[in-house]
């Protein structure tokens, strides 16, 4: 059965790519990541990965403003639950969540040997500021990982499709979402995406750090809009 309950995985924290920009903290009174150029060195990065990783591609999808929703189906049941497990919603969320994330679905799709987490936000009137126009309270995949394996988008999108939900990619105009991890944070701070939240990217072929942790950041309006 479907069911909200207690589970041990929740989705990991993500960090933007560069430090405080103290100066423009000190001019404007006002929090602000540093924007690097073609030739700041390696001290503004989060990490040297970051900084090694500059210039090459990376893909990138919208952040979206909502309620943490998350979904395990470990080969014999299917457990829901928010952020963390003391989320708390009405019936109706609850019965949608009953309803669209169905035992069988994950069975037929998935079999019985996978572990499968999906993660996804809670979109919709009353949810932040419904960023989406949504006229209705429903869920919006971001990620999912399989096992060890975290997803593409390709695989995210069909998988969207199977419990007849959205993804995130349905709400991105532009199909060619990638560029260099240094003309990202330009774009976002000449306010190219200054009507989303902002965006979390990543390589485009799939990294680690030295320490194991997934290569992903986040690039926020209110870190690096000027």
């Amino acid at each position: 059965m479907t069911k909200q309950s207690s589970f041990e995985e929740t989705y990991h924290h993500i960090e933007a790519p560069t430090i405080s920009d103290d100066e423009f903290g000190k001019q404007f009174k006002k929090r602000k990541l540093t924007i690097p150029t073609q030739f700041t060195g390696p001290e503004v990065w989060r990490s040297e990965e970051l900084y090694y990783l500059r210039n090459d591609d990376w893909t990138f999808k919208r952040k979206i403003d909502g309620e943490n929703i998350r979904v395990k189906w470990d080969g014999n049941e299917v457990l829901w639950n928010g952020k963390t497990d003391k989320f708390v919603c009405n019936s109706e969320f609850t019965d949608y969540m009953n309803s669209t994330f169905l035992e069988e679905i994950f069975e037929e799709k998935f079999g019985r040997e996978k572990t499968v987490l999906l993660f996804m936000e809670r979109m919709g009137k009353k949810v932040q500021t419904n960023e989406l126009n949504l006229d209705n309270v429903e869920v919006v995949l971001f990620d999912v990982k399989i096992g060890e394996t975290w997803l593409e988008e390709e695989n995210i999108k069909e998988i969207a499709t199977y419990f007849g939900i959205k993804t995130v990619y349905d709400f991105m105009p532009d199909p060619n979402h990638h560029d260099r991890l240094l003309a990202l944070i330009e774009r976002m701070s000449q306010g190219e995406f200054k009507d989303w939240e902002g965006i979390v990217a990543q390589p485009q072929v799939g990294l680690r750090d030295r320490r194991g942790k997934r290569l992903i950041v986040k690039i926020k309006n209110k870190d690096y809009l000027r």
